[in-house]
């Protein structure tokens, strides 16, 4: 089975920024972090820091910006696995 997931809560738990993250907040909380610890996490680091996570277009020609980037999961073999 192989099969293209778009999934905007996707949040790679073996990079080594993001298991520090997820070792901490455990630590912390004393509970596992969830999708939306997730995107905070990612919220701060692309805001506060020069990791950008998302990518911003204009959403109109009167206000605001928008998220064009939503990552693309591929289903294989048991596994997710992360391709865009």
């Amino acid at each position: 089975l192989r099969v293209h997931i778009p999934d905007p809560y996707y949040f790679d738990i073996e990079g080594e920024k993001e298991l520090s993250f997820i070792k901490l907040y455990e630590q912390k909380y004393k509970a596992s972090a969830n999708q939306y610890s997730f995107i905070g996490y990612n919220s701060i680091l692309h805001f506060c820091t020069q990791n950008k996570v998302f990518k911003f277009s204009p959403y109109n020609d009167s206000s605001g910006m928008i998220n064009t980037h939503c990552p693309i999961i591929l289903y294989k073999d048991f596994s997710l696995l992360l391709i865009d």
